[in-house]
């Protein structure tokens, strides 16, 4: 816990070159997912179309090459990495989606481009945060207090745990069982002990490989997940461990030779066997649903702008139709596309307050990135970032501050999650 993983000042030129490798494939892959599996094992849906558009295509491919040639500049570890992620996870899928299917806006992709574009404007700005931190003996009082959190959950629920869960069996049944049974303290909690406080006590034994306290802080993330099958937590964990070691470069290319690995790897296996399990789960879930809900969104709203009325972030200044409903169930049961059609941030900014609304939530997105880079965050709790990043694509803005803990996250993030020794320039 005392010593953070070495990390160069900035990224070499060989090293950027291999990124850039990888992104392409990645790209490659996508598409390749895209065109020869989704579009047509999927079909049934509705909305995962297979038009050529030479126009589209053209753009497309313009706006790929320019970013790519932006994000080659990005040089700081922590920007860079975070830059790829985004690049890939949130503008990639949305040109894949918007390339492929008629009836697409632009909104979702310009606003993504800009996030891109204000990281790589950030990254070159040469500041840091000098405040102290909180002395790392606070390492048993905290976990304390992770037990003293945890206790309601496990007196409260332990009745209505559903192993299965663990398979992603039965997750929505569960959900809707807690929903009835959950309490109003525990969902406070529940954001800050499970996505923050706990991955962050279980890094500190991996540093002392104290390997049963690792495993119990775990057992107790994993048990805090089954208080409600919210994916997130248990992707949060999963997270955790993969991106604990190496530098930012080895991050970065595990996440990029991963999504390579699953695109090509999921399709051959779709070919030879049939089984879209995994471009089904982490490829058209995560990639391809939240480009097709922002659609929706904008459909929905683009003449009938909210103006924050569905959100406490409006204040009430301007009425609304959601006093008594959230918008993703007044989307859900207007569409029937499913009960709760969640979205991120920036499409939550374009039904708002349209492309402005956008390119605000891209101003947000961009400093939120910077605001880690600032505080130099220790590279040992990217996953907890990484999860984060998942949330931006996922969630409202107001229960991405206060649900899921983003607020909670940044204050905790000054205090200890910085890194604690000089960067060393050498290192390779």
């Amino acid at each position: 816990m005392n010593k953070s993983h070495k990390e160069p000042i900035r990224i070499s030129r060989k090293e950027k070159r291999n990124i850039l490798k990888w992104q392409i494939i990645s790209i490659i892959g996508l598409n390749v997912a895209y065109v020869f599996v989704i579009s047509e094992a999927f079909a049934y849906y509705g909305y995962f179309d297979n038009e050529f558009s030479l126009t589209k295509t053209i753009t497309s491919t313009f706006l790929i090459i320019v970013l790519l040639f932006v994000g080659y500049f990005v040089d700081k570890p922590f920007f860079n990495i975070s830059w790829n992620i985004i690049f890939l996870y949130l503008l990639c899928s949305e040109v894949v989606y918007y390339q492929y299917n008629q009836n697409t806006q632009m909104y979702q992709v310009i606003s993504t481009a800009v996030i891109l574009i204000l990281i790589a404007f950030f990254s070159k700005i040469n500041v840091s945060f000098k405040g102290a931190f909180i002395k790392e003996n606070t390492e048993k009082p905290l976990g304390i207090i992770s037990f003293l959190m945890f206790f309601p959950f496990f007196i409260l629920y332990f009745r209505d745990i559903n192993l299965e869960n663990l398979l992603l069996i039965d997750i929505y049944d569960t959900r809707a069982k807690f929903t009835d049974v959950d309490t109003r303290w525990t969902g406070y909690l529940k954001a800050p002990l499970a996505r923050i406080i706990l991955p962050i006590l279980v890094i500190w034994k991996l540093e002392k490989k104290q390997f049963i306290m690792v495993a119990i802080y775990s057992l107790m993330i994993i048990y805090i997940f089954l208080t409600g099958a919210i994916k997130s937590i248990l992707l949060g964990l999963i997270a955790l461990f993969i991106f604990y070691k190496g530098s930012y470069v080895k991050k970065t290319l595990l996440f990029l030779k991963g999504v390579s690995a699953i695109t090509l790897f999921g399709t051959l296996i779709y070919y030879i066997s049939g089984n879209v399990f995994l471009l089904d789960t982490f490829v058209r879930r995560v990639f391809f649903v939240p480009p097709y809900l922002g659609n929706l969104y904008y459909d929905l709203f683009h003449n009938n702008l909210t103006y924050l009325s569905h959100t406490p972030l409006g204040l009430g200044i301007v009425d609304g139709e959601f006093n008594d409903i959230s918008i993703t169930r007044y989307v859900g049961e207007l569409t029937e596309v499913s009960t709760n059609p969640n979205v991120g941030i920036i499409t939550e900014g374009i039904f708002s307050f349209g492309i402005y609304g956008g390119l605000f939530a891209a101003l947000l997105i961009s400093l939120f990135i910077w605001f880690l880079g600032f505080i130099n965050i220790d590279n040992r709790y990217f996953g907890i970032v990484f999860i984060y990043i998942y949330y931006l694509n996922t969630s409202l803005l107001s229960i991405l501050l206060v649900t899921h803990g983003l607020i909670f996250f940044l204050i905790f993030a000054v205090f200890f999650l910085r890194r604690r020794n000089k960067i060393e320039e050498n290192y390779t």
